[in-house]
């Protein structure tokens, strides 16, 4: 699916519309300000229930945002406002359900045309804000991925970028300040790169269709066209359905679409499954394909002239029959590989180590059997200090025929203190009711079980594993990895010889003999 299908979808969706409302309704006032009712109000509907279908990674991609703006002020001094988006952060996931049902909701208030005015406000300020948010993603993309220095020589200053920095001290100069790069120094960004954008995606249409920021962009550009229209011209606007039958309508598609958006991960993981961690998929191969397809994508060179900025560009085979023509004293050489003809996906950043920073990957993806894995991207818990006795043990060793005899010299009490975790009585009994009785009944088959949280010290995940009670191993991987894999903390995926044959919310984990039954027969 790409962009242009889904508008021509929703163009389609609202010409079909029109017609309806024109010759069943009869309550048309205007062509033009009916179609774009129906086109924008279909496709806030398409967008919406795409994103409704899993909602926590709306609101992991919100976390992304609120990161990044938490660095940005940070990197403009102002540290306190900074400190705002952690909190905010906090609620990311019901702002995301808040704004899937507003999108879904001004979508049935468009078609049907409820309150007109305060409607076509609405979507014209939600449309802003996704311009603004899009407009961001896309526009970091000129902001360096790194900051500023000042260096100076004989009396001359100026400033460049780090790596330019680290250049000219090799030319004598040196570095006498740090400037801090952010967003808002707009005479200070370069040349367009898309490794300089933090937020890869702006999550319009979930995981159903990716887009780049770019295109994001340009999109709610194109969608402030009617929302101007429709904020200047609500009065042409068509209305169906008698005004108490309309507010019915919003009322009831409010509380249905929150239900909706809540059973997908309160009680359930998403039923439809956009990621590539879907049931069935073979991680193994699919993972082996994705390598092989990146190591062999094409190798192109990008060589600047230090001198008057001329810009060459050339495959590798070109550049390894003219490399001569271009001497690194005179031009600045750039890398870049082209795009694999196999798309890479979160598959291809999989790795997974044990506590001891061992990489198990292999391990985990090449057994031949049965595996439970079970994955928590994070392990929720207080801390406090706890004070602990210790002997302080003085030695001594004596030589006695030409044998080191060690002998106590004093032993004295220490008192210290250490952190003690206070684990989340819900993660806890979610283990113990639901994965431990499964783990230990699989165990009799030869199924074995392992545990996958975000990075952790050693410390942290023995503590926890003795919390549970658990004898299986729990590995350490990226966060963000384990949010794509399963939309549940924990969650728990059955895995054979590599491949996902299916995976479950903890509250709705089966029994170790269902699963048997309907899996492993």
């Amino acid at each position: 699916m790409t962009l242009t299908k889904v508008m021509i979808i929703c163009v389609v969706a609202g010409l079909i519309l029109t017609f309806i409302i024109d010759k069943v309704f009869k309550k048309r006032k205007s062509w033009l300000l009916s179609f774009i009712q129906n086109f924008t109000g279909f496709f806030f509907l398409f967008s919406g229930i795409v994103k409704a279908v899993d909602p926590l990674g709306t609101a992991y991609k919100m976390d992304q945002y609120f990161s990044e703006f938490q660095d940005q002020f940070a990197r403009m001094g102002m540290d306190t406002f900074s400190q705002l988006f952690p909190w905010l952060a906090s609620f990311s996931t019901g702002f995301s359900v808040g704004m899937i049902v507003l999108e879904l909701v001004l979508g049935v208030a468009l078609i049907i045309g409820f309150s007109r005015f305060w409607t076509s406000v609405v979507f014209f300020l939600t449309v802003v804000m996704f311009t603004v948010l899009t407009g961001f993603t896309y526009l970091t993309g000129y902001v360096p991925g790194q900051d500023y220095v000042q260096m100076e020589k004989q009396g001359i200053t100026k400033e460049v970028l780090e790596d330019e920095g680290r250049k000219l001290i090799n030319d004598g100069w040196t570095k006498t300040a740090d400037i801090p790069m952010h967003f808002f120094k707009f005479s200070k960004w370069v040349p367009f790169d898309s490794n300089n954008q933090k937020v890869t995606d702006c999550g319009c249409f979930g995981d159903f269709l990716v887009l780049k920021p770019r295109t994001s962009f340009y999109k709610d550009i194109f969608l402030m066209i009617p929302a101007f229209l429709m904020l200047f011209g609500f009065r042409s606007m068509h209305q169906i359905f008698k005004p108490g039958v309309r507010t019915g309508l919003i009322a009831l598609s409010t509380a249905g679409f929150l239900v909706y958006c809540i059973s997908n991960y309160v009680w359930d993981i998403p039923k439809v499954d956009f990621r590539p961690f879907a049931n069935g998929v073979d991680i193994n191969a699919r993972k082996a394909l994705e390598e092989k397809a990146a190591e062999e994508a094409p190798v192109n060179y990008v060589l600047t002239n230090k001198a008057n900025g001329q810009v060459e560009r050339m495959p590798m085979d070109t550049y390894l029959t003219r490399y001569k023509d271009f001497p690194k004293s005179e031009w600045d050489i750039l890398q870049q590989r082209g795009e694999p003809t196999v798309k890479s996906t979160k598959i291809s950043e999989f790795e997974v180590s044990d506590v001891d920073g061992n990489n198990v990957t292999e391990d985990i993806l090449s057994h031949e059997g049965v595996s439970l894995m079970v994955v928590s991207y994070k392990l929720y818990h207080d801390t406090k200090k706890e004070t602990y006795m210790r002997n302080d043990t003085l030695m001594a060793y004596d030589t006695v025929d030409a044998e080191v005899i060690p002998r106590v010299v004093s032993v004295t009490p220490v008192q210290e203190s250490r952190e003690k975790y206070i684990w989340n009585t819900k993660q806890v009994d979610s283990y113990k009711d639901k994965i431990l009785p499964m783990a230990k009944a699989g165990a009799t088959d030869g199924v074995r079980t392992f545990a996958i949280t975000a990075y952790a010290s050693k410390e942290k995940v023995n503590s926890f594993l003795a919390e549970i009670g658990a004898d299986f191993p729990m590995y350490t991987a990226d966060d963000i990895l384990l949010k794509t894999i399963v939309r549940s903390n924990p969650g728990v995926l059955l895995i054979k010889d590599g491949k996902i044959l299916h995976k479950w919310h903890y509250k709705k984990l089966p029994s170790y003999e269902e699963m048997k039954a309907e899996y492993l027969n």
